[in-house]
This record gives structure tokens, C-alpha cells and sequence, in this order.
């Protein structure tokens, strides 16, 4: 069977907890994006 990768961005933490329960229910791994650059 093909495993799961749960990608997600959360700049306040809510996506953060969303992509938890979906590994929860789903399984996979969970893949953090990170925001990378600098603001002038």
C-alpha cells in the first residue's frame, strides 16, 4: 500500500494541529513548510 505524506504550512499553529489528526486518522509522515525570506 502507498504511504502518505501530509505537507502543511501553519504560521499560527491551527493547520499544525489539523495535520496531526489527519496522520491520526490517515497515517503518513508529515511534511512542515517552512516560510523562508526576509521581509524589508
Amino acid at each position: 500500500m502507498a504511504k502518505s505524506i501530509i505537507a502543511y504550512f501553519s504560521h499560527s499553529g491551527n493547520t499544525e494541529v489539523i495535520a496531526n489528526i489527519i496522520k491520526e486518522n490517515v497515517g503518513g509522515d508529515l511534511f512542515k513548510r517552512y516560510h523562508v525570506g526576509f521581509r524589508n
